[in-house]
């Protein structure tokens, strides 16, 4: 190149700025202590700075980072290394505070004797092009992170829309008909959260469902928008938002918008809010594949748990329960009780009135436990016309005060078939959890005491010794 050997006469600074003023790449020449000697008019543009600004001044003020400017000030911008063609992308600042990242060639340039003169710098702005390469790694990292549920995605979803648009404020919405919710936030005051509703046609984002595409505002005041409620009510200035679809069927909105005014955006700008957007709309069908699953997973764990006639829980369940409750019971020593329940002379209510009789009794049974249990105690149907009822943290003398009250419930609450009330009893054993006692053992006392309340004469309850 040129510019790699030169002498450093007036008039080799003169030619160096006639070459470069009008090409499209920043051009900055430093001396050998980095300050400024000139810049191109490509360069003012994007840093900011005139080149009157700057003449005689540090080359530091275009770096972000000092550390950025030290490090190539050993590799490049140094009299003792050689001008290289290779290119490095570092992020710069511009005299208004925004970062840009340049894609940056540059080193010394030598005399004819092979002194180093100058420094050169050129420069092109890569922002959008390495911004969105980021951003999309960005991406992959969130939706790939296993351990992270769908609220913490959408969080970090929305900081990473938020930097790469350099919009403060991230919303992902559920729109219902003419209702704006906000489903997530992320705002710098959090003046905005999740749940609050709005009129869509009061949001900017009413021109995204009308257009049903991505659409952006930079500077409102001077747009076709300018008179739009949303402005008029919050002054947002700069707007981006795309429709979200899940499953083909619009959902809502994500959109980022700020108070202040931005650059225009690009087609990249609407490629990566469209591609944000596409993923939230994934997600939220997953989501939905998986709360389907598991609500029809514990469907299916309630049926397998469930009697299917009187809708109590059944022997399965049951035995979980109570292995349960005798494990706590063995570690705080908190006493559980249960009660064996069996219906008296129940085949001769089915032989003499039918087994719809005797499915009704089981009915109003269930029912009257529901009614007549606290509401931490649990009864299931062991089997036939047996049922258990588990009293977890009582012992047996509180638990037969509740069964006494059952019992004569029971009594005094006939079976209703065909306009004729059938009365029946139950006979009760009960027994309370003992030390290095087996779930088998317990429920075996709890038989045997009911077994002898049979003996003594039915509608009654026996204590297990």
């Amino acid at each position: 190149m040129v510019i790699e050997t030169l002498d450093s006469s007036y008039q080799s600074s003169q030619m160096i700025e006639h070459l470069f003023a009008n090409v499209d790449v920043a051009f900055v020449v430093l001396n050998l202590n980095r300050e400024v000697m000139l810049m191109n008019r490509h360069a003012e543009r994007l840093t900011g700075y005139t080149q009157e600004d700057m003449v005689g001044k540090s080359a530091r003020v275009f770096y972000e980072h000092e550390k950025d400017f030290t490090e190539q000030g050993q590799k490049r911008y140094n009299p003792d290394t050689e001008y290289t063609k290779e290119h490095y992308v570092t992020p710069y600042i511009t005299k208004q505070g925004r970062r840009f990242w340049g894609d940056t060639q540059g080193g010394p340039v030598k005399g004819a004797d092979g002194k180093p003169i100058y420094f050169v710098a050129i420069v092109t702005d890569v922002t959008e092009r390495y911004q969105s390469t980021l951003t999309l790694n960005h991406l992959h990292a969130v939706t790939s992170d296993r351990n992270l549920n769908f609220s913490e995605r959408v969080s970090r979803l929305l900081t990473l829309g938020c930097e790469h648009f350099e919009l403060p404020i991230g919303i992902l919405s559920r729109i219902d008909g003419e209702v704006y919710t906000v489903e997530y936030a992320k705002h710098p005051e959090k003046t905005l959260i999740g749940g609050e509703v709005f009129e869509l046609s009061n949001t900017y984002c009413f021109h995204v469902f009308q257009a049903d595409d991505v659409q952006q505002f930079h500077h409102v005041a001077n747009s076709r928008i300018s008179t739009h409620p949303c402005y008029t009510a919050f002054g947002l200035e700069a707007y981006i938002g795309s429709p979200i679809f899940v499953d083909g069927v619009r959902y809502g909105t994500l959109n980022f918008s700020s108070p202040n005014p931005r650059r225009a955006f690009t087609a990249q700008d609407r490629e990566i809010i469209r591609l944000l957007a596409q993923w939230v709309g994934h997600e939220i069908a997953r989501m939905r594949d998986i709360d389907e699953l598991q609500r029809a997973r514990e469907e299916l764990e309630r049926v397998a748990n469930t009697d299917s006639l009187t809708m109590l829980p059944n022997r399965r369940y049951l035995n979980g329960e109570i292995e349960r409750h005798m494990a706590h019971f063995e570690r705080f020593n908190e006493p559980v009780t249960i009660a064996m329940v069996d219906f008296d002379k129940f085949k001769l209510l089915n032989d003499h009135y039918g087994h719809a009789a005797g499915d009704q009794a089981l009915v109003d049974f269930a029912t009257i436990t529901r009614n007549e249990l606290r509401k931490y105690d649990l009864c299931g149907r062991w089997g036939g016309e047996e049922f258990i009822i588990v009293f977890p943290n009582t012992n047996i003398s509180d638990a037969s005060l509740v069964i006494e009250r059952l019992r004569q419930q029971v009594m005094s609450s006939p079976v209703t078939l065909d306009n004729d009330q059938i009365f029946f009893t139950i006979s009760i054993g009960l027994s309370e959890s003992r030390i290095g006692e087996e779930t088998e053992e317990l429920i075996q006392r709890a038989d045997d005491a009911l077994y002898r309340a049979k003996e003594k004469g039915r509608n009654c309850f026996v204590i297990s010794k």
